[in-house]
């Protein structure tokens, strides 16, 4: 993954974990949460950080028509330049990676990771609710067919409880 898809992956990380704390997780496993968030942010940045490092080779584990000239630092040739993957190869006189300047700029992108977790985090608490119990704006876009299924099915667990 370049920079770009590591942070898409990482928002869509944040988005599934306020997903499945609205629905799937009950108050007992509020812990899961945490720990899932941990795992997803530590696997793609080491992936990609491994990457970045030539520790993974690009060219064994991609699809064939990337194509990476001869003569460049692979790893961070394939992080700097996102269209990659969809096949777009960006003509640039300058081939970055090279420099302290780059390390620092690769550091601070590899920390903003966790901003984008948490952005998707956010994102997904404002759509499916941020507590339990809360259904959020998505709740609005659900038809009301839906919507009285759910509330038949709620009451009867309620029922069945008590």
């Amino acid at each position: 993954m370049s920079f770009v898809e590591g942070m898409i992956i990482c928002f869509i990380g944040g988005w599934l974990n306020s997903y499945l704390y609205s629905y799937h997780l009950k108050k007992k496993n509020r812990a899961w949460i945490f720990w899932f968030a941990v795992i997803w942010i530590a696997a793609v940045m080491s992936l990609d950080v491994l990457i970045y490092l030539n520790i993974i080779d690009v060219r064994l584990i991609l699809l064939p028509w990337i194509k990476i000239p001869k003569g460049v630092d692979v790893g961070r040739y394939y992080m700097w330049n996102p269209g990659l993957i969809l096949g777009i190869q960006f003509k640039s006189q300058i081939i970055p990676g090279t420099g302290i300047v780059w390390e620092i700029w690769a550091l601070m992108i590899f920390i903003s990771y966790i901003w984008w977790f948490t952005i998707g985090q956010n994102l997904g608490r404002f759509m499916y609710g941020r507590l339990t119990y809360e259904r959020g704006v998505w709740y609005l876009l659900r038809s009301t067919k839906m919507i009285k299924r759910s509330k038949e099915k709620l009451e009867k667990k309620l029922a069945k409880n008590n």
